[in-house]
């Protein structure tokens, strides 16, 4: 028997739901806020929520990273832009003296967007 290719595409879901929850389908973790794992799986609604159940937007890590750092770094260009939109300061310097601009890696998809010029136009004022 052949499937066409939405019927393959719903047996995948269908077995991913049944193996149980995948890190695609599943909240980013509040308790988890300002680390790699929370940006790699959160969405700007999971920055939100956890912004308005008291998450510190310039929380800082062992390194000196905020939110801004870690999203610049890990996150997708929604979650960066939603942050500034928020308020975090793209001027922050980490203890190494880096700014969220700086963590933007050289494939990164922030590249081009608004948030990666944001940013960008921060390391000059």
């Amino acid at each position: 028997m052949r499937l066409d290719k939405l019927s393959k595409i719903t047996c995948v879901f269908v077995l991913a739901l049944w193996a149980g929850p995948s890190a695609a389908l599943a909240e980013a973790d509040c308790a988890t806020w300002n680390t790699r794992q929370f940006f790699a799986v959160a969405t700007p609604a999971d920055m939100a929520r956890c912004l308005e159940a008291g998450a510190n937007l310039e929380a800082r890590g062992k390194i000196g990273w905020t939110p801004l750092h870690g999203a610049a770094r890990y996150g997708s260009p929604d979650l960066v832009q939603a942050l500034l939109d928020a308020g975090a300061n793209p001027g922050a310097r980490s203890k190494a003296g880096r700014l969220p601009f700086d963590l933007i890696g050289k494939d990164s998809r922030l590249t081009g967007t608004d948030a990666y010029w944001r940013l960008h136009d921060a390391r000059w004022k």
